[in-house]
């Protein structure tokens, strides 16, 4: 009877160690989540988002749009710039948006998209998408997800 009961204390012990675990990740992991948010503010109602590849690409112009945002602010123009693209426009966004860049002839009297001075749009599009860079929140989940189940056999 008293080995069942020290087996039975063992098997407490090494609970709460696990529970502790567990929950010392979660907190420590939490941490993660708040640099995930990546949503805007919404455009004011009404609003029609003006700087899109089908509005941009007039008389010639061949644009590409390009998801950008704070995580890396040149991704586009270290992308595009190089191959002769010219960012066109922005759409609404302060965290994330997306860019137009564009090349060819313009509708300013056949003078390269370069040459001509770029539309501005201060506002438009949503800006509301999920990050693209690989998310620590998925790792640390996987890696509770696991802890939780080593527990569980052991039980």
């Amino acid at each position: 009877m008293q080995q069942c009961l020290y087996g039975r204390e063992l098997r407490e012990k090494a609970m709460k160690k696990s529970l502790a675990f567990c929950v010392a990740a979660t907190v420590l992991s939490s941490g993660l989540w708040v640099g995930q948010a990546k949503a805007d503010v919404a455009p004011p109602p009404g609003y029609i988002e003006q700087c899109t590849v089908a509005i941009q690409q007039v008389g010639g112009k061949s644009c590409i749009a390009c998801p950008s945002g704070r995580s890396d602010m040149t991704a586009c123009e270290k992308q595009y710039a190089a191959q002769g693209y010219v960012k066109s426009c922005s759409s609404y966004g302060a965290s994330v948006w997306t860019e137009v860049w564009c090349i060819g002839k313009s509708d300013a009297g056949g003078v390269d998209a370069g040459a001509a001075e770029p539309p501005t749009n201060p506002v438009g599009g949503c800006g509301c998408r999920t990050s693209t860079q690989p998310s620590r929140v998925a790792a640390t989940m996987m890696v509770l997800l696991g802890a939780a189940m080593l527990i569980r056999q052991r039980r």
